[in-house]
């Protein structure tokens, strides 16, 4: 089997993030077991690969995780961008999409790869202090793409390195926000095998349309598993 390091195109990179505590706002606390998430966003140029397998996007195979997921996909052909330069972050996908990406990476690499939780999204993001950014607790416009930097349109997913987090994840404040694994209403609801469709899932990151304040590592939002936005994208986790 292949690895997603021999398959992807630049910049890719797993990031090892140890077992901790987090606290999502609303006061649960959750333990996260040790992960490791990806450095980045998932790019056009890799988005692509599953556009352009014959085994990829068109294949049924991806979608059989949910029936609400497969009459989806009968309906619907991948969205075009209207920026598809490589190392921006692919947006206008649906949880769906990512979802089935996963699916498809999963079985190509034989490792196991899924969206995040946000609770594994906020440990990665939020390190052992509780901070509020990915970089410390001061806002600072210079370390992402939010709507004060005034740039109003996506930005390569490598362009903020001063806004990594501390184990080393990129663009997790601003640029694109970044699907979850879980329901929003339910943050313990993880299983993709029953989802019905109707419940929204959770994002995390805000977007370079939004404010730093949507930016904070806490910040929750959400949107439903068929929408597809300019800001919407997603990272991937792996477990071991």
């Amino acid at each position: 089997m292949v690895s997603v390091h021999d398959i992807f195109p630049s910049p890719f990179g797993w990031c090892v993030i140890p077992q901790g505590v987090v606290t999502l706002r609303g006061g649960e606390e959750a333990n996260v077991a040790a992960f490791e998430l990806a450095q980045y966003p998932v790019t056009n140029a890799q988005f692509q690969l599953f556009l352009d397998d014959a085994d990829g996007y068109a294949s049924g195979e991806w979608w059989s995780f949910s029936p609400k997921a497969a009459r989806w996909r009968q309906s619907h052909a991948a969205s075009d961008v209207p920026d598809s330069a490589a190392t921006l972050p692919r947006v206008y996908v649906s949880w769906y999409e990512a979802v089935a990406f996963c699916q498809w990476l999963s079985a190509r690499t034989g490792e196991n790869v899924i969206l995040p939780t946000e609770q594994e999204w906020q440990r990665a993001a939020e390190d052992d202090d509780g901070r509020t950014f990915p970089w410390g607790d001061a806002p600072d416009i210079s370390r992402c793409n939010a709507s004060e930097s005034g740039i109003k349109r996506l930005t390569p997913v490598d362009a903020f390195p001063t806004g990594a987090s501390a184990f080393g994840v990129f663009d997790m404040s601003g640029n694109v926000s970044e699907w979850c694994l879980n329901a929003f209403n339910v943050p313990d609801e993880l299983d993709i095998a029953t989802f019905s469709g109707g419940e929204a899932r959770a994002m995390r990151g805000g977007s370079y349309g939004l404010s730093l304040h949507n930016a904070q590592v806490a910040f929750r939002s959400f949107n439903h598993p068929a929408d597809r936005f300019d800001y919407l994208g997603f990272r991937l986790a792996r477990h071991r």
